[in-house]
């Protein structure tokens, strides 16, 4: 930085340092005007002292700053203790009732014309507070809707696992279902009723004769499915012979006997479908 920069800005801090101090005298001669709440010269005093702030580069200009602020503080609060009103007992309902009509009627002029205010009312802001003091931090919680929680502590409860053992008595089966227990017969069923009806009347018939459809192969091995069920309920048996399969009627006495420990035997066949076609 040059020699004649340094000496401007030299200048400059100078006529800032007597700017202020000429604003401090002034705040403090002008203190009982600046505290009329008639007057706006406070508002004027606060503009000057932000503008000056702004200009301050050295530490004596901050603290004249802050002298003239700590000055205009104090006018402040006397402004707000000289400000009182005719109404003593102020109603909370009233004023929000007040506030309500302005926010939601045509305007400031209409309620002016209807309620005749006049424009040197003052407000007391000391009544207000009195007034509204017992609303401070109120707001609806937990206690406001349920009640007032219970500060009692709960008594722990003490419990023991038990080990179940598993019972050693014996397992209840399902109960079989008879052949007479169905309400309606169904077409295997039927079938199967005729087989066992032919070979008691015949009592010996070539299989080739009761299973086989020369017709329908399917019906062939449904037929065979069918007698399959004769053979395993001990009514029927299939021999060979020279002639071929013979399915025999089994009389209720053979069959007795035949559940004392005969041994049972299986049956293979095969079926050609070219004869059937």
């Amino acid at each position: 930085m040059d020699a004649e920069s340094q000496l401007e800005k030299e200048l400059k801090d100078k006529r800032t340092t007597v700017a202020l101090r000429e604003h401090l005298e002034s705040v403090k001669g002008s203190r009982d005007e600046v505290a009329d709440p008639s007057k706006r010269r406070l508002d004027h005093f606060f503009d000057e002292n932000d503008h000056l702030h702004d200009k301050s580069n050295l530490i004596v200009h901050q603290n004249l700053v802050a002298q003239s602020f700590l000055e205009l503080s104090q006018a402040a609060k006397i402004q707000s203790r000289r400000l009182q009103t005719s109404l003593k007992n102020f109603s909370g309902a009233l004023f929000i009732e007040q506030l309500n009509k302005r926010g939601t009627t045509a305007g400031v002029n209409q309620i002016e014309e209807e309620e005749a205010i006049p424009s040197n009312t003052v407000f007391d802001f000391e009544s207000l507070g009195a007034e509204v003091s017992k609303y401070y931090r109120i707001a609806p919680s937990i206690d406001f809707m349920y009640g007032l929680q219970e500060l009692r502590r709960k008594e722990r409860q003490f419990k023991r696992t038990i080990r179940h053992k598993e019972r050693s008595g014996k397992l209840s089966k399902p109960e079989e279902v008879t052949q007479g227990d169905s309400g309606e017969k169904t077409v295997a069923d039927k079938r199967i009723e005729t087989m066992d009806s032919t070979l008691r009347k015949e009592k010996n018939v070539s299989l080739y004769d009761i299973a086989v459809d020369q017709g329908s192969f399917s019906k062939s091995v449904e037929n065979l499915f069918y007698f399959s069920f004769l053979v395993k309920d001990g009514r029927a048996r299939v021999a060979a012979d020279k002639i071929g399969y013979q399915a025999t009627s089994i009389d209720p006495a053979e069959r007795a006997r035949q559940s004392t420990g005969e041994e049972s035997r299986q049956v293979i066949l095969r079926c050609e479908t070219i004869p059937l076609r």
